[in-house]
């Protein structure tokens, strides 16, 4: 028995020391993120959403507005592609995206 509970907590302890290891292959997310990035506007039932498409693929779908409560779309394209944009070019930049109503405010979205 005491040999059992030895082996789970020298496995515990080892498995603790490897999960808090900082992974050293791990690339920023721009480096991942391939050259061409484009922001599409994409019609959704009650306005509009947006769409980035990485080297042809796409990437994030986002129907609704980030940070508002319920499932809100967008009122204009113009709103989305704002939005869209300052997601992408968070993504180019390697920069964390945090939709807040802070940056909604910001870019004028209502």
């Amino acid at each position: 028995m005491r040999k059992l509970t030895l082996l789970l907590c020298c496995s515990l302890c080892c498995s603790i020391m490897f999960s808090c290891q900082p992974a050293s292959n791990k690339q920023p997310v721009a480096a991942n993120v391939a050259s061409s990035i484009v922001v599409d506007a994409i019609p959704v039932d009650s306005g509009w959403g947006y769409m980035i498409v990485v080297d042809g693929k796409p990437f994030i779908k986002q129907d609704y507005i980030p940070a508002i409560a319920g499932n809100q779309a967008f009122k204009t394209k113009e709103d989305a592609e704002k939005i869209g944009q300052w997601v992408a070019d968070k993504m180019k930049n390697n920069e964390r995206i945090n939709v807040t109503t802070n940056v909604l405010k910001e870019l004028g979205i209502k």
